[in-house]
């Protein structure tokens, strides 16, 4: 039964990208600003963000920022809970899907969702939107413009990663798993590695196929051995 409830809360959020066009853009910025956490290290220092996809604790977040996540903690609602399971990861999209068990019902949280390809193709020349990130327990916004590149892109960390779309913002260290949203206020991507001048983003849609991996491994009649941390 407890994976039957985790399976419809996961279909129900990619669902979203169809039932959420109800939300006003206002809405939509405000489920996600709320849903929006901190990662920190064991020591208390900030290390990244993350997006909760689920009230039960499901979230999104840079696959690199997950690494190493064994002594890793997030602060929600005043109270401090441990990462323990990263179930899936796309280590060339830099995305990641864990878990932190929140005391509450598996039931998806309802954002509005964009097709960053689409966008794209419409806005060659840049597309208009906002980098949003947690740091401190302060909601920060930063206005920036985002389009594809022709090759892929070398990072500071010397990794190249398939992602192909960038911002012409720099962000600070620490906003890693931050969100990046579109005019309108939908859902178009998780904050990834940056250089001297840029910074990459996962389409959200990199996100929904590991939601469906997992439902899909939730689904499955064999036992799999999460990837535990600890």
């Amino acid at each position: 039964m407890f994976n039957k409830k985790n399976i419809r809360a996961l279909e129900n959020f990619i669902q979203n990208i169809y039932s959420a066009e109800s939300l006003s853009s206002e809405e939509s910025e405000k489920n996600l600003e709320d849903s929006l956490f901190e990662i920190f290290y064991y020591n208390g220092q900030h290390k990244a963000n993350g997006l909760f996809i689920t009230e039960n604790g499901y979230f999104l977040t840079a696959n690199h920022a997950a690494e190493d996540t064994c002594l890793d903690y997030v602060l929600y609602n005043k109270r401090i809970y441990p990462i323990k399971f990263i179930h899936k990861r796309d280590k060339k999209k830099d995305i990641s899907l864990g878990k932190v068990d929140l005391p509450k019902k598996p039931k998806n949280l309802i954002y509005k969702i964009e097709n960053t390809n689409l966008l794209l193709k419409e806005y060659p020349f840049g597309y208009p939107s906002t980098i949003i990130y947690k740091k401190d327990g302060k909601i920060n916004k930063i206005q920036t413009k985002i389009w594809t590149t022709g090759m892929g892109t070398k990072l500071k960390n010397s990794e190249k990663y398939e992602s192909r779309i960038i911002t012409d913002t720099f962000t600070e260290d620490g906003t890693s798993g931050g969100i990046i949203l579109n005019w309108s206020g939908k859902l178009i991507g998780i904050l990834s590695s940056g250089n001297d001048c840029t910074t990459l983003f996962s389409p959200i849609f990199s996100g929904l196929n590991l939601i469906q991996k997992e439902i899909n491994t939730l689904k499955s009649p064999i036992i799999f051995l999460e990837e535990r941390l600890f």
